[in-house]
């Protein structure tokens, strides 16, 4: 049997449903207060948290919602007494956040890696080609001038992929 005392009135149990789903997320009572400011509750201290959680201050019906959202629980889990069961789902529903915050901030960075790809691969294919038609110029000139041994050089320049590869093999920038 737990030894721990049950909460007694209604603000204590809320407060103390509140506590355990807010400790199950791994979330402080100031990240709490945080996320009910941004929830348009003003700037909710961690103190007031503290409050809430030992029964001392109620909750609005609108602050209670705002809690079970950021907490990810339905709303009736703060107000019904804690067993194992509500608890395990808590933890199931706050791991199952944790996934998905993780997975969406994966997928911003994968996109925001893809787009810096794309950026500089543009940016690699502007350049090869004014190096290409400064290479195609020289030629020319050098043609011009009679010089067909450095115009040879110039004639067939190695891809700037090929270049880049050997560059970074030999440690080099």
């Amino acid at each position: 049997m737990n030894t721990k005392q049950l909460p007694v009135t209604f603000n204590q149990r809320v407060g103390a449903n509140v506590q355990r789903f807010r400790k199950i997320t791994g979330m402080s009572q100031a990240e709490l207060g945080r996320a009910l400011g941004r929830h348009g509750f003003g700037k909710m201290e961690q103190q007031v948290v503290l409050m809430i959680e030992n029964g001392r201050r109620p909750l609005k019906c609108e602050e209670a919602e705002a809690i079970a959202q950021v907490l990810g629980v339905d709303y009736q889990a703060l107000t019904t007494p804690a067993d194992d069961r509500s608890g395990a789902l808590a933890q199931i529903r706050a791991a199952e956040l944790a996934i998905a915050s993780i997975n969406a901030d994966r997928d911003a960075e994968y996109d925001r890696h893809r787009r810096e790809i794309e950026r500089l691969t543009d940016e690699i294919t502007q350049h090869e080609q004014k190096r290409q038609a400064a290479a195609a110029k020289l030629v020319e000139l050098l043609t011009a001038e009679g010089r067909p041994d450095l115009a040879s050089v110039y004639a067939d320049l190695a891809p700037a992929e090929e270049m880049i590869s050997m560059v970074g093999r030999n440690g080099q920038r």
